[in-house]
């Protein structure tokens, strides 16, 4: 089943994630710049949806982001 905008032909991918973590690093620059290892810790009991003025922000098939309350959203019916 997919998710699309009420109304529209706009389908929803999901919902905008931030999830902490630990970018691991090898040392420090002169300037107080990190030097990266190329690897991150990823802590995924942080997970959280993102929102902005109360809605759930959600990300479509081409990338763009939305807020939408919940009944702005209807199921695709599967054909």
């Amino acid at each position: 089943m997919e998710l699309r905008i009420k109304g529209t032909d706009t389908l929803l991918n999901g919902t905008k994630e931030v999830i902490e973590g630990v970018a691991l690093v090898q040392g420090i620059e002169e300037d107080g710049t990190p030097i990266y290892v190329g690897e991150t810790q990823v802590h995924w009991n942080s997970q959280r949806t993102v929102l902005e003025d109360g809605k759930v922000i959600w990300v479509t098939e081409d990338g763009k982001e939305i807020a939408l309350n919940p009944d702005q959203i209807e199921n695709v019916p599967d054909e």
